[in-house]
């Protein structure tokens, strides 16, 4: 269960969590500021200030937030205290689903996948990832990225509204999608957390494949929209939803503070 924390004063609103995930992927107690508004900026630095010190005495070892990118006055406050702008995301969808003219993908395979094959594509998730935050900051050691996602994928086996598909091309597992369908004001729509094709793959032309394969997959199961969440550095991916016709909507950004007693780091180093 995640840990709550929440500041409501004068000067500075915050609600954070622990998320279980990150703590076990790094092996140490992560902090993720879900929302963060600067109320007066004579005071809220001193206030964002004792929260760090409070986590920080906690062993707390990496604190994240995410922030809209019109959040000028938070970033700023953010990075007066040592937080490192990480990325800035942007969140690709696709709505009228139900009106797209579907496209032959009569190659690739769907299938929700078993317990084993899970654990096998555990392993794409592993080395799958480069661009993302984990793997962008460079204080975190990249095994800690690896195993983030690796986990990722595992955690499906028990997850209560997730499910992981496995693609295949030619009877070969090439990668896989977690999805979440929901019903919303009587609209089905889904959500890709995590998405991936093998690395060993990667260049074949089968992104488009998959992706065709999966708007299919949505579409028979009478699916309407479709989002997702990518970051800005991954342009394997942004031009593949672009040339998919995916929309964006507004961006984020990232933005971490590590503690270097955890992770000792050389500030010249990081990107």
């Amino acid at each position: 269960m995640a840990i709550k924390y929440k500041i409501d004063s004068p000067a500075l609103y915050i609600e954070a969590f622990s998320p279980p995930w990150d703590n076990e992927a790094l092996n140490q107690k992560v902090i993720h500021i879900d929302k963060l508004t600067e109320r007066n900026p004579n005071k809220s630095i001193l206030e964002l200030k004792n929260f760090i010190a409070a986590l920080t005495a906690d062993k707390t070892a990496l604190i994240t937030c995410k922030l809209p990118y019109t959040a000028f006055a938070e970033s700023s406050l953010l990075q007066t205290l040592n937080f490192k702008f990480i990325e800035m995301s942007l969140h690709p969808f696709k709505d009228k689903l139900l009106h797209r003219k579907t496209v032959d993908s009569s190659s690739i395979k769907i299938k929700k996948a078993n317990n084993s094959e899970i654990n096998e594509l555990s392993k794409i998730a592993e080395t799958a990832f480069s661009h993302e935050r984990f793997h962008a900051d460079s204080r975190i050691p990249d095994e800690l990225g690896h195993r983030r996602y690796k986990n990722w994928v595992l955690n499906c086996k028990s997850h209560p509204t997730q499910e992981i598909l496995q693609l295949c091309y030619k009877e070969v597992p090439v990668g896989f999608f977690i999805i979440e369908e929901k019903n919303i004001n009587n609209r089905k729509i889904a959500y890709w957390h995590l998405t991936a094709i093998s690395s060993q793959f990667h260049g074949q032309g089968l992104g488009t494949k998959c992706w065709n394969a999966m708007l299919n997959y949505h579409q028979s199961n009478l699916v309407n929209e479709i989002s997702t969440r990518i970051s800005i550095r991954n342009t394997r991916v942004l031009n593949l939803y672009s040339k998919l016709n995916f929309r964006f909507r507004k961006p984020e950004m990232s933005f971490h503070w590590v503690n270097s007693e955890v992770f000792p780091y050389n500030d010249n180093l990081i990107k």
